[in-house]
C-alpha cells in the first residue's frame, strides 16, 4: 500500500459521497405526500392535546402511602377544618334536649407523665353551645350542608362554642390527649334543674338513639384547583338505660402534597383530617353515664402526593409517536417508491427529453443534444451486441486467448443485460 492510500485511509475530513437524482438527495412520490400530510395533521392534534392536558393539570397520578407512628400527630379541630356536633333522637326518631332528663358535658382530657411518673391528668371543660348558633361553621364554601338541613338537623344539637379543642399523643407514652364528651343522667343532687323520675328518664332513652355528625373530606383527583370535597357524615349507637356506651372514634391526620410546576417540581402540601375508623363498647351496670365518647388523633398518617405532566414529558410523548409514524411511513411507501424511482430513471435514461406527440424537433437545442445521446447509445448497444455475437460464433469453432476477450465494464452489463431482456 502507498503512501498516499494510507493517508487517504485516514482522512476525518472526506467529502460524503452523495447520489442526486434531477437535483434531489430523495426521491418523493405524491403518495408519500399524502402520508406526510396526515402525520403532521395528526401531530398537531395530539400536540394541541397535550398541551391541553399539560394546562389544565388533567389526568394526575396520585401516589398514596400509610404510615404507623407511635405517637398520634396533633390535630387541632379548628386548624384542620374539622366540624362536627352531637344530639339525641328519641324512639320516635324526634330530636330531643331536655336538662331535666339529661345533659351533654365535654372536656379536654390530658395526660402527662413527663413531670409526675405517676401521671398527672387535666380536665379543662369545654363550653357547649346550640349548633344553630353558629350558621357560618356549616354553611361556607368547603360545606355542601344547605341552610334548611342546617335548621332541620341541628337546631337540637350541640357544638364546641369556641371551636376548641385537639388530641395527639399515646396513652401508654409520656403525653396524650383527646375530647370527651359525656352524655349523663339528670340528677337531682347534681343539678339546678328538677329532674325527672328515674323511670321516665329510662322510658326516654331506652330505644333512643345518639348522633355523632362530623365533617369528611373526599378527595377529588381531577380537580386541579379545589380538591378537597367536604361532606357530612353521621355516627348513631343505640342507647340503653341499663348500660352505658364507651365509644372511641380516630381521625387521622392526611397531607396532601401538589406538585405545580410544568418544568421544574414545586410542591405545596395541605393538612386536613379523615375519620379511620371507630370502636365501641357496652358497659352493664347502673350508672349516671348513658354514653361516653371519646375523639382521639390516629396515630396513622396518610401520605399522598399527587403530579402531573410536564412540559418534557409532552414533547417526550409527542416525539415517541412522530417517530413510530415516520418508521411505519418508511416501510409502507417504500416498496411503492422503489418502484416509482426505477420507472422515471428508465424513462429518464431512454427516452431523454422527447416531446408529447413523440416527434424530436432539430431546431430544439435540448432535443437535438437529446438526438446526439440517443445515437451514441444506439451505436455502443449496437458494438455490445455485434461483439457478444461474434465472441459466440468464435468460442464455437476455436478457443480465444484471454487477453482476446471484450473487456466489459459495468455500464456495458448494465446495456447487456437491457439487451437480453428484449
Amino acid at each position: 500500500m502507498s503512501c498516499q492510500n494510507i493517508l487517504e485511509n485516514v482522512d476525518v475530513f472526506g467529502i460524503v459521497c452523495k447520489l442526486e437524482f434531477e437535483k434531489k438527495g430523495r426521491f418523493k412520490t405524491a403518495f408519500g405526500g399524502l402520508l406526510t400530510v396526515l402525520i403532521v395533521m395528526m401531530t398537531l392534534s395530539l400536540t394541541i392535546n397535550e398541551a391541553r392536558l399539560l394546562y389544565d393539570h388533567s389526568l394526575p397520578r396520585i401516589n398514596s402511602l400509610m404510615l404507623y407512628k407511635k405517637y398520634a400527630p396533633k390535630m387541632d379541630i379548628d386548624e384542620m377544618d374539622l366540624r362536627f356536633g352531637m344530639g339525641f333522637y328519641d324512639t320516635h326518631g324526634k330530636q330531643f334536649d331536655d336538662p331535666s332528663y339529661f345533659t351533654f358535658t365535654a372536656n379536654q382530657y390530658i395526660l402527662d407523665k413527663r413531670t409526675n411518673h405517676k401521671g398527672v391528668r387535666i380536665d379543662v371543660p369545654i363550653e357547649l353551645e346550640y349548633c344553630e348558633k353558629f350558621p357560618n361553621r356549616f354553611v361556607t364554601s368547603n360545606y355542601n350542608y344547605t341552610l334548611d338541613a342546617k335548621m332541620s338537623q341541628m337546631n337540637k344539637f350541640f357544638c364546641f362554642k369556641n371551636q376548641a379543642g385537639s388530641s395527639e399523643g399515646s396513652f401508654s407514652l409520656d403525653y396524650f390527649e383527646n375530647m370527651q364528651i359525656n352524655m349523663v343522667k339528670c340528677v337531682n343532687s347534681t343539678s339546678n334543674i328538677p329532674c325527672k323520675s328515674k323511670e321516665e328518664i329510662d322510658k326516654k332513652l331506652t330505644g333512643g338513639y345518639f348522633e355523632f355528625y362530623y365533617s369528611n373530606v373526599y378527595l377529588n383527583e381531577n380537580n386541579f384547583t379545589n380538591p378537597l370535597i367536604y361532606h357530612f357524615e353521621v355516627y348513631f349507637t343505640k342507647l340503653d338505660s341499663n348500660s352505658y356506651k364507651f365509644v372511641d372514634v380516630y381521625f387521622k391526620t392526611v397531607n396532601l402534597t401538589t406538585d405545580l410546576g410544568y418544568i421544574y417540581e414545586n410542591e405545596k402540601t395541605e393538612t386536613f383530617v379523615n375519620f379511620e375508623y371507630s370502636k365501641e363498647s357496652a358497659i352493664i351496670g347502673k350508672n349516671d353515664v348513658i354514653i361516653d365518647f371519646h375523639i382521639n388523633s390516629s396515630k396513622s398518617l396518610q401520605v399522598m402526593n399527587r403530579k402531573y405532566m410536564k412540559f418534557t414529558e409532552m414533547i417526550s410523548t409527542i416525539g415517541g409517536i412522530l417517530n413510530v409514524c415516520i418508521i411505519i411511513g418508511a416501510v409502507v411507501t417504500r416498496f411503492f417508491s422503489i418502484i416509482q424511482m426505477k420507472i422515471k430513471m428508465l424513462n429518464t435514461l431512454f427516452y431523454f427529453d422527447v416531446s408529447a406527440t413523440g416527434i424530436l424537433n432539430n431546431n430544439d437545442p435540448n432535443d437535438k443534444m437529446s438526438i446526439q445521446n440517443l445515437n451514441r447509445e444506439a451505436i455502443l448497444i449496437s458494438k455490445i451486441k455485434k461483439t457478444i455475437e461474434s465472441n459466440k460464433k468464435y468460442t464455437m469453432s476455436s478457443p480465444v486467448p484471454p487477453d482476446k476477450y471484450l473487456i466489459i465494464n459495468d455500464k456495458s452489463k448494465f446495456y447487456i443485460t437491457l439487451i437480453l431482456i428484449y
